[in-house]
């Protein structure tokens, strides 16, 4: 699995921030008035600068092409999530125009030749012929490589009230961003499920082993709940996996649902034509839907306390999955009423296995109480949490569909259940070979 840097959104707003920052010093260097400072204020400063670039400062001219670059970082960022806002949304689509048309006024600045010899391994050259304008090539740009927030320093010149701009200026620029944070976390989401889904392929391909598999899924699992427990403690509204769907879906719920749909019918149609599963791009909401919904479901099945099982009558869903068989891969996608029948199937025996482990050992899955999980004991601890909570989180929505997407991967000529008694093999040959060395 590729490595995963912070959040998108702690690099959107660390380009933008960087940038508006910029541009205030050099407003401050021109001595114009602070009352009502507003972003569009702004266009007057970028205009001065296109006409006059050799009035700046020596340290606004050394900073301008790393200001320029992430102007256009931040456009770039923020096109990549442009499908999650409707077209006439007024807060987005605003703010992009604004960074557009910052950038296309700076656009004709050249760079001069001081600046080109910064002391900074070649710098301003990079930035000059890097265009910034392919979303991976921006993630490519190393975190630390635009200044922080806490690192800003004003110009001399600049007036009293300085520090009150700058903040009334960012404060306006990220006012409406929670929508925008809760987007850039499903793009995350979304990035490492299809991580995950790459590698059980690479498994049933034989290039990789299920524990390798399994490193995999706990880093997934550890960075979804890092990134989700970030956004509930800045917005603490944000509770249940239902509460971050709701943010998604308030302004274009027909644009989203449209989206839905079609890539719906893109899997469905490789499963039925080819009859293998392929990872289509835009899945991800359905995804978070349709097992969000089937866990909410499942709450009202689970008994009061871990002494009760739960015993349903055989085929209570269907006709057990089967990964060898091809009619039951649908199992894996959302039905009309939005149900998984694979996790209508299965959950029970996971609560019952969750149940049966708390009550015999008098432990949990957590690392800390029984460090021998490890692995394995990320995903059981997140669903017993569930089990225990009674409350359906992005966390366990994101385990489970990480589950079903392992199962996507490795359907067929059951690869499942061969990788799986492989796995135990060789975990018990290892074990025994442990043992006679200690020994």
């Amino acid at each position: 699995m590729s490595s995963f840097s912070a959040s998108k959104y702690v690099r959107y707003k660390r380009v933008t921030s960087f940038f508006l920052d910029w541009l205030l010093r050099a407003r401050g260097h021109r001595r114009h008035g602070s009352k009502h400072l507003q972003l569009e204020a702004l266009h007057e400063v970028a205009e001065e600068v296109a006409a006059q670039p050799s009035t700046l400062t020596p340290a606004l001219l050394k900073d301008f092409p790393k200001a320029r670059a992430a102007c256009q970082c931040a456009i770039t960022l923020r096109e990549h999530v442009a499908a999650f806002f409707a077209d006439a949304e007024h807060g987005h689509q605003h703010f992009l125009w604004l960074l557009r048309s910052w950038l296309n006024t700076l656009k004709g600045v050249p760079i001069e030749p001081q600046q080109r010899q910064e002391d900074d391994g070649g710098t301003a050259v990079k930035l000059e012929s890097a265009k910034f304008e392919n979303y991976y090539e921006v993630l490519d740009v190393d975190e630390d490589f635009f200044p922080d927030e806490g690192t800003y320093v004003a110009e001399p010149t600049a007036s009293k009230a300085f520090r009150v701009d700058r903040q009334r200026l960012l404060d306006e620029a990220f006012a409406e961003d929670m929508r925008l944070e809760v987007v850039y976390l499903f793009v995350e989401l979304e990035e490492l499920v299809q991580e995950v889904f790459n590698v059980y392929e690479q498994v049933k391909k034989r290039q990789r082993t299920m524990v390798e598999a399994t490193v995999a899924v706990k880093l997934a699992l550890d960075i979804a709940n890092g990134l989700a427990a970030t956004l509930q403690l800045r917005y603490p509204s944000l509770r249940t996996a239902r509460d971050f769907f709701d943010v998604i879906v308030t302004s274009d719920s027909e644009g989203l649902r449209a989206r839905m749909i079609t890539a719906y019918r893109a899997t469905s149609d490789s499963l039925q034509q080819d009859g293998v599963y392929k990872f289509v791009p835009d899945m991800f909401l359905l995804d978070f839907l349709s097992v969000g919904s089937t866990l909410d479901a499942f709450v009202s099945m689970i008994p009061p306390n871990l002494h009760y099982n739960i015993s349903l009558p055989p085929d209570f869903y269907g006709e057990s999955y089967d990964d060898a068989r091809k009619p039951h891969y649908m199992y894996l996608l959302p039905e009309m009423s939005n149900m998984v029948i694979f996790l209508q199937q299965h959950l029970p025996a996971l609560y019952n296995t969750v149940a049966y482990t708390k009550i015999t050992t008098f432990n949990s899955y957590e690392i800390t109480e029984v460090p021998d999980w490890k692995l394995a004991g990320s995903f059981m601890n997140v669903m017993g949490k569930y089990f225990t909570a009674h409350e359906v989180t992005v966390s366990t929505v994101f385990a489970c569909i990480c589950w079903l997407k392992s199962v996507a991967a490795l359907q067929g000529n059951g690869d499942l259940s061969r990788n799986t008694v492989l796995t135990l093999n060789h975990t018990a040959d290892l074990a025994k070979k442990c043992d006679a060395c200690w020994s």
